[in-house]
């Protein structure tokens, strides 16, 4: 009687032995070794290959997240291979314009607006609103709970700001402020973020009383602890800027490919659905005219 209950017994723990190995294989992946897939790999694809460059608004793995579905939708429509190539700041995504390390790069309006005409950069297009045109507003935001309830309570406050190289800051020093009566010695300070999800973070954790940021990424990471305070008038949508000199066929699909996203038409509709707030509408035609009161604001031009 006792020797079939010992094998009964040996038989659970083989099998207990057997399914803990199974689970760890899975786990730690212990298998052998299976073939790459094909659309995991870049080797095989022989296109000419076209960088676009981008401000560093937000940090690398959010702007890989908004970026990058653009990318995939221009390589599967597209006859070349496009690749997204980061910044380190908003300098240096002028920079690699410039010296023709990108063929294209997707711009902040005052960061266009104070070195692009210089830089012989023109802009081509950017991204439209909610109604249909080419333009953004900047936000002043506060946390839900604050007792801040218009830019004249900003008093004695600290206030964080995207990059001295965005509009939103710069409309808030240059426009906001003043049209309150205030200057920023009144304030109790003023914080310079590089990436603008920072300044909203700040905010919400408290570290901040406000803070100013473009309004699609106030909306990108509201989460019901933040409202808005105050909106810029609209202004110029971050364009993709191209140097002036180049009129390559890469560029030129590259160009027609977006401007084709019509989001009246069902297909592309969906498409962008499942892209960034900031490009889910598609894309309209700008120039540097576009651009005028920008330059003004930026100082780049006299009156």
């Amino acid at each position: 009687m006792r020797q079939p209950r010992l094998w009964l017994a040996l038989a659970g723990v083989a099998a207990f032995i057997g399914l803990n190995l199974l689970v760890l294989v899975r786990v730690l992946d212990l298998g052998p070794p299976q073939p790459p897939r094909k659309a995991e790999t870049e080797n095989d694809d022989t296109r000419p290959v076209v960088r676009v460059g981008v401000i560093s608004r937000y940090a690398p793995r959010l702007t890989y997240d908004a970026y990058q579905p653009v990318m995939d939708y221009l390589n599967a429509a597209g006859t070349h291979r496009y690749e997204l190539k980061l910044s380190t700041s908003y300098e240096d995504a002028a920079a690699q314009l410039e010296r023709g390390d990108v063929s294209a790069s997707f711009f902040g309006a005052w960061i266009y607006a104070r070195v692009g005409p210089a830089l012989g950069l023109v802009p081509v297009l950017a991204p439209r609103d909610g109604d249909g045109v080419a333009t953004a507003r900047a936000v002043l935001i506060t946390a839900t709970g604050s007792g801040i309830g218009s830019v004249a309570d900003l008093r004695g406050r600290a206030v964080a700001l995207a990059s001295r190289n965005s509009y939103a800051a710069n409309w808030f020093l240059s426009e906001c402020l003043p049209g309150a009566g205030l200057l920023v010695a009144d304030l109790d300070s003023v914080h310079h973020y590089s990436h603008h999800q920072t300044v909203v973070y700040r905010v919400r954790d408290g570290h901040h009383d406000a803070g100013v940021v473009k309004e699609d990424v106030a909306q990108r990471f509201d989460d019901g602890s933040i409202r808005i305070v105050a909106r810029s008038d609209p202004y110029p949508g971050p364009p993709l800027v191209v140097r002036g000199d180049d009129d390559s066929p890469a560029l030129a699909e590259l160009i027609a490919l977006l401007l084709a996203l019509d989001p009246a038409e069902p297909a592309a509709a969906r498409l962008l659905a499942g892209w960034d707030n900031e490009f889910n509408r598609g894309f309209a035609r700008v120039d540097a005219a576009t651009y005028a009161q920008a330059r003004l604001l930026a100082g780049e031009v006299t009156p």
